[in-house]
């Protein structure tokens, strides 16, 4: 899922994860 990871990361930041 490297794919979706780049996708999750800008998400990750926002949430602090």
């Amino acid at each position: 899922m490297e794919q979706t990871f780049v996708m999750i990361k800008p998400d990750a930041v926002q949430r602090g994860l």
